[in-house]
């Protein structure tokens, strides 16, 4: 017997999978299994969360962000007097690639904004128990 097992679409969870086989003579054998998948490494890893374009041009900016697993999202941006200025909330899925167009993002309107120096902290909150993050970085916005 020959065959493939391929994992590609499994998320974080109960898994299930089935496995149904032909030998030589056309015996066949049928097995499934239930496992558990995991998220793997960091919950919010910092080098993951950036604003783009930065610095902001034009009508909106865009949060991203990598997240190992579903999750509730807060973006707070302050000036650097510390006054919040903006409060964006949304979700995040877990496990979708960085750095990509169909990454995790969170967008803000600036038209309104005026040009300078902003702070933004993202907080993620696992929509499961346990796993929670907060990054703060800066950018800019130039009009």
């Amino acid at each position: 017997y020959r065959g493939m097992v391929s994992t590609v679409g499994f998320t974080a969870g109960d898994c299930q999978a089935a496995v149904v086989g032909f030998d030589i003579q056309s015996n066949r054998s049928y097995v499934q299994r239930t496992f558990r998948v995991g998220p793997t490494g960091d919950f919010l890893p910092p080098e993951m969360v950036y604003v783009w374009p930065n610095p902001g041009r034009g009508s909106e900016v865009y949060f991203h962000f990598y997240v190992n697993q579903n999750a509730r999202v807060k973006v707070e941006v302050f000036n650097l007097t510390g006054r919040r200025i903006a409060v964006i909330e949304g979700r995040g899925e877990g496990g979708r690639p960085p750095h990509q167009v169909s990454s995790n993002a969170l967008v803000w309107n600036i038209s309104g904004v005026a040009s300078d120096v902003y702070l933004f902290r993202l907080s993620a909150e696992s929509e499961t128990p346990g796993a929670r993050g907060s990054v703060l970085k800066k950018f800019a916005i130039v009009k």
